[in-house]
């Protein structure tokens, strides 16, 4: 008669034969994931789930006492790993207090503010003309690489509170009477990064480097990529010849943002020696035909100016169960978030390597240009936090070794924001959440970085 087994062994089978079918739920996750987003896997994660499934076959078959002590250590891991993962969870929300949300969309906080009195815009992005190479204005076509100017601009929100700041005289995040020559020592050029997403005004880079004693004026804007920097080069860098031009650059999408702008004629035009719209000088003409843009756009597009609607509540609850239950939050402190070198959007889909040549004639140009006027170029590399949470401190991931071998074959000076980051104990305490802009404090550390290596490199006097 075969012998009944005891409640103990009953629970070490489920437990073991629960934790094998985990292990094999999850690979096959991962697979599918990779296959349907044509994107690497994560050969660490693989690792350790199949190592695991191994170990959890083999405790099936092993002697009743050893399965039991298996299996309640299997247990108390898992309670262990939920318990941190809550900890975890509750940390991260408690940044984000109801208290602290603004829960409108950006459309609301504009028709409020505009009920309010104020003339309230949205930040109008340079990169939505690539498509169309400009916006017809009065019968001829422009490119505005800035924004509109001298009002309130409603941008984004990743920390619970709307940046609203006022636009100067093109349509930038910075002071007023920036755009003559001696104003400024440097100029800085780049994306979202550049501009401050998502901090107050103030706390972006060049309000920093100016709170230093480094004069700089502030040509970021979100989606901008390497042509459409060389453009704000010509248009609005090289008429006030800043003694140093930072070339912000962001390894997580400038090379696909150059896909998308290759394809705009008007801006491939800024590889010409003399090419230029002299936007300086039309910025009544770019006003009229961004707010005319604007409000066609109001009611058909909306993601023009509004953000994603809320998750209502039940939705907001549902997804928050679902990433504690995957362990979110633990995953990614251990570094075993899959990632790759793409977008968070599988539809922008890019080879990377196809676009260095022409970042390489891009950069040569902004270059030759720079020091045309004795200035001096500097680029300035920030890294994704994602490199340090699947620990890819080294190689080419975002093809990082051929970046900087063009940096360097160019004889640009590099600040490489990598030599921080790889040092930082607690990368994602410099940002709100994974995958969002830096933080106030990730905008300081870089900041200060920015500025001891411009000191050291003493290209000017910088008081």
């Amino acid at each position: 008669m075969k012998k009944k087994k005891s409640k103990a062994l009953i629970f070490a089978d489920i437990i073991l034969v629960g934790t094998a079918a985990i292990f094999v739920s999850a690979l096959f996750y991962l697979w599918h994931k990779s296959y349907s987003l044509q994107s690497p896997v994560n050969l660490k994660l693989v690792s350790l789930l199949t190592t695991g499934l191994l170990l959890s076959l083999i405790a099936l078959q092993i002697r009743e006492s050893w399965k039991i002590n298996i299996a309640l250590v299997v247990f108390s891991t898992v309670v262990a790993a939920y318990c941190v993962e809550f900890v975890l969870f509750v940390r991260h929300n408690m940044q984000f207090s109801s208290s602290k949300i603004d829960p409108r969309n950006k459309l609301e906080v504009l028709q409020d503010l505009r009920i309010a009195g104020v003339d309230a815009w949205p930040q109008v992005r340079t990169m939505y003309f690539t498509e169309s190479s400009g916006l017809l204005s009065d019968n001829n076509l422009i490119f505005p690489l800035g924004g509109i100017s001298e009002k309130t601009v409603v941008y984004c929100n990743e920390t619970g509170q709307y940046v609203i700041f006022k636009s100067d005289e093109h349509g930038f995040n910075n002071p007023m009477g920036l755009y003559r020559d001696g104003v400024v020592k440097a100029a800085l050029v780049g994306d979202s990064f550049t501009l401050g997403n998502c901090v107050m005004p103030g706390e972006d880079i060049a309000s920093l480097l100016r709170n230093k004693g480094l004069s700089s004026l502030n040509l970021g804007n979100g989606g901008n990529g390497p042509l459409i920097e060389l453009g704000l080069l010509k248009e609005y860098v090289e008429p006030i010849h800043p003694e140093i031009v930072l070339w912000v650059y962001y390894e997580g999408n400038d090379l696909i943002e150059l896909e998308d702008e290759r394809k705009a004629s008007m801006l491939m035009r800024y590889l010409q020696e003399g090419y230029s719209q002299n936007l300086l000088d039309r910025q009544g003409e770019i006003d009229a035909t961004l707010i005319k843009y604007v409000n066609s756009k109001w009611m058909k597009e909306l993601p023009l100016i509004a953000n994603k609607p809320k998750l209502t509540r039940e939705q907001d609850v549902r997804e928050n169960v679902q990433k504690v239950i995957k362990l979110r939050f633990l995953r990614g402190r251990l570094g075993l978030i899959t990632t790759s070198n793409k977008t968070q959007n599988p539809g922008r889909i890019t080879n990377y390597k196809t676009q260095l040549p022409l970042f390489s004639e891009i950069l040569t140009a902004a270059n030759q240009r720079t020091s045309g006027w004795g200035g001096k170029l500097y680029f300035v590399y920030l890294p994704t936090i994602e490199r340090y949470t699947n620990n890819n401190y080294d190689g080419n991931f975002y093809d990082r070794d051929d970046v900087i071998a063009i940096v360097h074959k160019l004889g640009i000076p590099l600040i490489d924001f990598h030599e921080v980051l790889v040092k930082n104990p607690e990368p994602l305490s410099l940002v709100p959440y994974a995958g969002a802009h830096f933080n106030a404090d990730g905008y300081n550390l870089l900041s200060e970085f920015i500025f001891s290596q411009l000191k050291q490199d003493r290209p000017l006097s910088i008081e």
